[in-house]
């Protein structure tokens, strides 16, 4: 495991995740960082509130992060049930996340079940320009979804293995 934890990288605090920061309260109590990966950005939006959590579907992510910040709670689960209970949290962030998930209207209902009556929700979603055709993901599930054995054969050249699919990743990433 010491070797996929070192496989997955640290990053900066910068872009959507530096606007997410600066929209932070100061002195939250508790936060949420729903589709929080690997904890990259959680361990940034924790210096604004006492006690930070963060949940993903992917249990090697939650893995990664419950190793890397072990003063930050982490879980395997999806949004569309959140283990927590009703008005637990005073922010909930969903970093390019809603456009992953299987059920919108189950995620948003379970996000405003464990929303405190004062708290925000903070979303970040990809913008549905021009552009949006070069989506690496899509561009991606295209090819595993319509080219799969050429997608097996080239993932298993590069990185020696069959390839897994992430949840969250078995359909089109919408914008």
């Amino acid at each position: 495991m010491c070797d996929l934890v070192s496989s997955y990288p640290e990053y900066p605090l910068t872009g959507r995740n530096k606007l997410i920061y600066g929209w932070i309260p100061s002195r939250t109590k508790r936060l949420l960082d729903g589709g929080c990966s690997w904890g990259y950005a959680t361990k940034f939006f924790q210096r604004k509130c006492s006690k930070a959590y963060g949940i993903d579907p992917n249990p090697i992510f939650v893995s990664i992060a419950k190793k890397r910040y072990r003063h930050i709670k982490f879980k395997k689960s999806g949004l569309e049930k959140i283990p927590f209970s009703s008005n637990f949290f005073d922010i909930v962030v969903l970093a390019d996340v809603f456009e992953h998930v299987e059920n919108e209207r189950q995620t948003l209902n379970e996000v405003y079940r464990v929303l405190n009556t004062n708290g925000k929700l903070i979303v970040t979603v990809p913008h549905k320009g021009i552009f949006q055709f070069l989506d690496s993901d899509n561009i991606v599930y295209f090819i595993r979804t319509n080219l799969s054995s050429v997608y097996r054969a080239l993932y298993k050249i590069r990185k020696g293995k069959t390839p897994l699919l992430n949840p969250g990743y078995d359909h089109i990433h919408r914008h």
